[in-house]
């Protein structure tokens, strides 16, 4: 068995979206005997999931979320030919798993590869001009059975705000597949690295959140276990 570890590291003093990060010292060795620290963070930091509260008033909050959504049958799309700022349709996932064997009606988790995450720590990396997930696609997926939805991109989705006049920095809608949460019960991974490194279309995901009372998401140490 091999493990494969789908989560880049948390470092201060900020991650990709510009939100803080702290991490200091509580108590040390000279005067306590021993080390604790105290972290200060976003729930969306770093590689994280989202439950539909995100979007959803209603929504599940990520610690009522069943820990057996967070684990199971998945499968790695390899979409890394799509550059720039292009669509990724229903089709283009359907040609993936094609060509990777895999049967989307059989898995949990579908992770889509754009190898972005190479950028990580980069002004590039927040760019915009990146791939589009379609609310399509997303819709797509949800309805073969898919539970979660990753991307090792910052969101799945680009950022409406500026490109659609009619849309305002509050309004729900600069994020469209985002919005979906407000119609389906599921999850989305941001963030995600090493998609690379999963060396089969065919694996099994553990990726489990923090159990934060009423949050809508949480950081996650998201693993391919390859058997």
């Amino acid at each position: 068995m091999k493990l494969v570890d789908l989560s880049h590291k948390i470092k201060p003093p900020h991650d990709q979206f510009g939100s803080t990060i702290i991490v200091e010292g509580d108590q040390c060795y000279d005067t306590s005997g021993y080390y604790s620290s105290k972290i200060y963070m976003g729930s969306h930091t770093g590689t994280h999931i989202e439950s539909n509260r995100h979007f959803n008033r209603d929504g599940v909050a990520i610690d009522e979320a069943p820990l057996s959504d967070f684990y199971g049958n998945a499968a790695v799309l390899d979409l890394t030919h799509k550059k720039g700022r292009v669509d990724i349709t229903s089709k283009d996932l359907e040609e993936a798993a094609g060509k990777a064997g895999v049967d989307l009606e059989k898995v949990k988790v579908v992770l889509v590869r754009t190898d972005l995450s190479k950028l990580w720590g980069t002004p590039e990396y927040k760019s915009n001009d990146r791939p589009n997930i379609t609310v399509e696609a997303h819709e797509w997926l949800i309805n073969k059975g898919v539970k979660v939805i990753g991307a090792d991109m910052l969101v799945p989705e680009r950022d409406r705000l500026g490109s659609d006049p009619s849309v305002k920095p509050s309004d729900p809608e600069r994020w469209p597949a985002h919005c979906l949460m407000n119609k389906y019960d599921f999850y989305l991974i941001e963030n995600l690295t090493n998609l690379d490194k999963i060396p089969k279309p065919f694996f099994t995901f553990i990726g489990f959140p923090l159990s934060l009372a009423g949050a809508e998401a949480s950081p996650m140490r998201a693993v391919a276990v390859i058997e």
